[in-house]
């Protein structure tokens, strides 16, 4: 199966004309281990219809996931893939997408209050630990590089109706996560799925904003989550101070 991920992901790559380095089969299995273990046995534990569902998508998604190890091996330079637990200086993922690694402590922070009516910034320069200019793109630097794959709300009643992206100074089409996330008897897994990787590797810019109907009053709150696999390197990881991250000395993330 991880082979033939990977063989999909190299002919992603082909096509999209990026540089990448694959993966030996030590690579794969940590790899392979770290998808089984952190995104589909995660869900496994509490199954339904929402919580299968939810495997499934990411089951859909693992050439993506392979897609971004083989990207950031190639930015990294150095290292292997090495899992959840990278040994010393090796390179972490496929993981879950940190908010720390995005300028915020938690999700919630980003999405605790949210003015309606019109486009907020939700993923952009003036996050708490960035302290950049709000309304600015970020920048994603070398030790760490993520691929979004849907969105998905932990708020019981999700209140966001659409994401607009930009990147790399382009906008991007509106996505609608209203009606899925909201009408669709999802339960406590709310998500919505992309036809489309969105590849956020070193240099690239990126700006996300949210709307919300102001039929839900002038503020309202939600927990809105990027769906997708991260990579960082080792080092980042030992890292127990979120506010230290941004900033060109660990090289993660910074504002435009």
């Amino acid at each position: 199966m991880l082979a033939n991920a990977q063989n999909i992901a190299l002919q992603q790559a082909g096509q999209l004309g990026v540089q990448v380095v694959p993966l030996g089969a030590a690579e794969l299995a940590a790899f392979g281990e770290a998808f089984v273990r952190g995104f589909l046995l995660t869900y496994a534990c509490s199954p339904n219809s929402a919580t299968e569902g939810l495997i499934q998508f990411y089951r859909r998604h693992l050439a993506e996931g392979l897609l971004g190890a083989l990207l950031f091996k190639k930015q990294v330079g150095q290292g292997v893939i090495d899992g959840m637990l990278p040994g010393s200086n090796n390179l972490g993922g496929p993981l879950f997408m940190n908010p720390w690694y995005f300028g915020w402590n938690d999700w919630d922070d980003a999405t605790n209050s949210i003015t309606t009516g019109s486009f907020q910034n939700w993923i952009h320069g003036g996050a708490t630990n960035i302290a950049g200019t709000s309304g600015n793109a970020v920048r994603v630097l070398q030790n760490a590089l993520h691929i979004i794959v849907g969105f998905m709300s932990l708020n019981p009643a999700p209140k966001v109706k659409s994401i607009a992206l930009t990147i790399d100074g382009k906008p991007k089409p509106l996505i609608e996560v209203g009606m899925q996330q909201r009408r669709l008897g999802f339960g406590n897994l709310q998500y919505v799925e992309l036809n489309q990787a969105f590849i956020l590797k070193q240099g690239t810019t990126f700006l996300a904003q949210i709307y919300v109907t102001a039929n839900f009053g002038a503020s309202v709150q939600d927990v809105l989550v990027p769906l997708g696999f991260s990579f960082v390197t080792e080092p980042i990881m030992r890292i127990t101070t979120p506010s230290t991250i941004p900033g060109t000395s660990n090289n993660v993330v910074v504002s435009t």
